[in-house]
């Protein structure tokens, strides 16, 4: 796996990834409870009708809805942190490519939902000063690795990068 943008002359890849469906269980779960609330919703009303399967046919649509958005976050989604920056990239209908260089780098931060943290996933993120970036405007400026295996070592090997190019 490689970046778009390419790598500078000197530049290698320390550590690359992708989210995980793991990362993603609160979502799913969300999604179930979303598809059963509407098919009880749809169900209730028409069932007098004898149309009660149109709530069964909703929840189906709802939870492929769920997965066919989780599966594009998680198939669109790539991380990787080089030994001069790191870069997040999404790419299905459009191209978008954050990189950040490693002198605009202020902190290194990671964060586990319940969930996340039994099925060792999170979300790692790479702080910058300055004005948010990327698909979340308003959110922390920077970029975030999210639905990741493993944070607590993505975060490792980010600060020991970092710490490195700082030297």
């Amino acid at each position: 796996m490689k970046p778009i943008l390419g790598l500078e002359k000197g530049e290698r890849i320390v550590w690359s990834g992708r989210p995980t469906r793991k990362g993603y269980l609160g979502t799913y779960i969300g999604t179930i409870v979303f598809g059963i609330f509407l098919a009880l919703l749809f169900g209730a009303s028409l069932s007098p009708e004898g149309y009660g399967w149109v709530g069964f046919v909703v929840f189906l649509v709802i939870l492929g809805i769920g997965a066919l958005v989780i599966e594009i976050r998680i198939r669109a989604h790539k991380f990787f942190t080089t030994n001069k920056r790191f870069m997040r990239e999404f790419t299905f209908l459009v191209r978008h490519t954050e990189a950040v260089p490693m002198d605009l780098v202020t902190d290194i931060n990671f964060s586990q939902g319940i969930l996340q943290r039994i099925v060792n996933c999170g979300n790692v993120f790479i702080l910058t000063a300055g004005t948010p970036t990327g698909f979340r405007r308003g959110g922390l400026p920077g970029l975030r690795f999210e639905a990741i295996h493993n944070p607590i070592e993505v975060t490792k090997i980010a600060s020991e990068v970092r710490t490195k190019y700082k030297k």
